[in-house]
């Protein structure tokens, strides 16, 4: 690795190392006159977080510059830190990791006399524990790297569960001796999952009363924008919809939503045309999705118009639970699920709802 790849992927052990060589503290990021810039770009990247846009790549050319971004990453986590909100961790967790796959896709493109810095992104893979073997005889001139990697099929399976797409299930992949046959873009693409996992699962210390008391007005500007979005986006209840008669996957759904996680593709589908079902319009059902890292309000009313069918002509219906097991979505099943007959989530609904003595069928 470069001496600049330690800000573009601040989660390597050798950016740990160079953050202990410097001797800087929380303390001092937080206070001191010198890191003010810091503490602006570390503001910066958590505003793009809450506003789904893209963290802006910095210019990595002299140690200085290769110091404060990074630094500038470990106070945009103090402040989440300090906020303690699960929304706000996975909004940052997708801004960061979007920030390191671009990363990644320019580690791996050849461009005129510029080689490929493949062997970077694989170190990065072995820093996010992905158990992988590159096939260097696939390697493409005109490329400047391997055209495949193998994963261990534990790896594949612990990052490939929020992708969505059939090519993504184990049962379709080419697999030998467990190990499991990738493209390279599906290799970056499951990189970047592992990132997201590493960023949303990992935070600084606890920090002190006194570095918070220090931190205020940046922590006070973070949670007033997030507090916006959430409010922005808040759902309205609806009498109609009976919360306890949810079957388990669709309330797992929700609470994965409402964590601020983001749900396979299949399950935001389900989740859709289900509460459809129950008397949502589009309104509703677009703020239900708020919560997600990845929101996007322009996309996502655009795709829940397409499911309601206002503007693809076509009213798509909730899966089957055959279906929902064949997504893997098909979450938590209680007795009532595992009934002989009990084949979709809306007839769960139906007699759940009738055995609690609810009037509401939806």
């Amino acid at each position: 690795m470069e001496r600049r790849d330690i800000a573009r992927y601040p989660f390597v052990k050798a950016a740990r190392e160079a953050i202990q060589e410097w001797g800087v503290t929380p303390e001092e990021i937080a206070s001191e006159v010198l890191y003010a810039g810091v503490r602006r770009r570390g503001v910066e990247r958590l505003k793009c977080a809450i506003e789904g846009v893209e963290i802006p790549p910095a210019p990595l050319r002299r140690e200085e510059e290769i110091m404060a971004e990074l630094l500038s990453y470990v106070y945009s986590r103090m402040i989440v830190s300090a906020i303690a909100e699960p929304y706000l961790l996975q909004w940052h967790a997708h801004a960061e990791s979007d920030l390191t796959y671009r990363y990644l896709m320019a580690d791996s493109t050849k461009e005129g006399e510029r080689p490929s810095r493949w062997r970077v992104v694989v170190e990065v893979a072995e820093e996010l524990n992905l158990e992988i073997s590159v096939n260097e005889e696939s390697f493409v001139a005109n490329l400047g790297r391997p055209q495949e990697v193998w994963m261990h099929f534990t790896s594949f399976l612990r990052h490939s569960t929020r992708l969505s797409g059939k090519e993504w299930r184990l049962i379709n992949r080419e697999v030998k001796r467990g190990w499991v046959r990738l493209r390279w873009e599906e290799f970056l693409r499951l990189l970047r999952e592992g990132a997201r996992e590493r960023y949303s699962s990992t935070l600084t210390a606890i920090l002190t009363p006194k570095i918070v008391d220090v931190m205020e007005d940046d922590i006070r500007e973070v949670e007033a924008l997030a507090r916006e979005r959430r409010e922005r986006y808040k759902p309205k209840p609806l009498k109609v919809v009976e919360l306890e008669c949810f079957p388990p996957c669709m309330k797992r759904i929700l609470a994965m939503i409402q964590g601020g996680e983001n749900p396979p593709h299949h399950a935001r589908f389900a989740l859709t045309t289900f509460l459809h079902s129950l008397g949502m319009g589009e309104e509703e059902i677009v703020r239900t999705f708020s919560s997600t890292p990845d929101f996007d309000e322009s996309m996502a009313r655009y795709q829940v118009r397409h499911i309601l069918g206002i503007t693809s002509g076509t009213e798509y219906s909730t899966p089957e639970c055959s279906t929902m097991k064949s997504y893997n979505i098909c979450y938590d099943p209680d007795a009532l699920c595992n009934k002989e007959w009990m084949k979709h989530p809306l007839t769960y609904y139906r007699v759940k709802c009738k055995n609690l003595g609810k009037t509401k069928e939806g």
